[in-house]
């Protein structure tokens, strides 16, 4: 055959023949030639190569947008976010805290340690005002309230769940010890209404010893004249001086006035004076505490009354 591998290998045509014992004859064979076979071997190989690499290509996932990429970290953040509502001097204030750091207990609790409690208000009074007030019965009353009082306070600001910081831990110190201070003060004074004697020789007799040496002393013409000293300096930070002069006069003149210049010298002489010598008077307030509780908030509002 002529043509080579290629005749040799590829031949198409018709068949005639093929009747039994006869060899089977083709008509029009046409041969392929060793270029052209070449030719279609790489065609079908690059066919199949093409098939395979769009089979195996590796396919980039699809860019996620702000919907698929973040709702789990925002999720998460939101979910942390509570409310919580208080008041200050002037403002009603709502604010967004995350609780993973810290309870609505805490933030309760530290609220009512920054601007509810105070020891003033907390321990009973124990001075008088006047002599209907002035009786054995109301001193005692007065004395065994003052215990209770600062029972109770102390128990409450010791068992504060605060926010867990340096700051407020020094908050709650300092007004453990502003209480413990007036306790301590007041019971001294209820107590000397019925021994003056034990003002003498404690921290404050110093400064007040004009108050305590009239009050502990039974020469009354000393705690007169330790009383009227007491109306003068009374009288020149006061609107109506000649009233006090008056008010003077007419219990000087009572039979009373031994009962009215103790009312006046330990009100208004002894209790003044000792107080305005406490350690822990309100030393907390000088402490940035409003602004140290609203830094707690990721977000806050605040509705606040005109002040002028």
């Amino acid at each position: 055959m002529a043509g080579g591998f290629g005749g040799a290998v590829a031949g198409i045509g018709k068949m005639v023949g093929g009747e039994e014992g006869k060899p089977i004859i083709y008509t029009e064979m046409k041969f392929f030639s060793s270029s052209q076979l070449l030719l279609m071997a790489l065609t079908i190989l690059a066919f199949l190569f093409s098939c395979k690499s769009r089979s195996t290509a590796i396919v980039d996932p699809p860019v996620p947008t702000q919907e698929t990429a973040l709702p789990h970290a925002t999720n998460a953040k939101t979910d942390s976010l509570q409310n919580f509502a208080w008041e200050s001097s002037y403002c009603e204030h709502q604010g967004k805290y995350n609780s993973k750091l810290y309870s609505a207990k805490q933030l309760k609790d530290t609220h009512y340690l920054w601007h509810k409690f105070e020891s003033l208000n907390e321990l009973e009074d124990v001075t008088f005002m006047s002599l209907q007030e002035l009786t054995a019965d109301t001193i005692k009353r007065k004395s065994i309230k003052l215990d209770a009082d600062y029972r109770s306070a102390t128990d409450r600001l010791k068992n504060l769940k605060l926010i867990p910081s340096k700051f407020w831990a020094t908050v709650k110190d300092l007004k453990l010890k502003e209480l413990e201070e007036l306790y301590a003060l007041r019971k001294l004074t209820i107590e000397a209404y019925r021994t003056p004697v034990i003002l003498l020789n404690n921290s404050y007799s110093k400064k007040c010893e004009v108050y305590v040496n009239a009050l502990a002393s039974e020469d009354s013409v000393l705690l007169f004249k330790a009383w009227e000293n007491l109306i003068e300096e009374k009288k020149k930070n006061n609107g109506a001086p000649e009233k006090l002069a008056a008010k003077f006069k007419e219990q000087r003149q009572s039979p009373e006035r031994l009962q009215y210049a103790k009312i006046e010298l330990m009100t208004f002489g002894w209790w003044n004076c000792a107080n305005h010598q406490r350690k822990y008077n309100s030393l907390y307030r000088e402490m940035p505490m409003e602004e140290e509780f609203n830094k707690l908030f990721v977000k806050m509002d605040s509705d606040c009354d005109d002040v002028d």
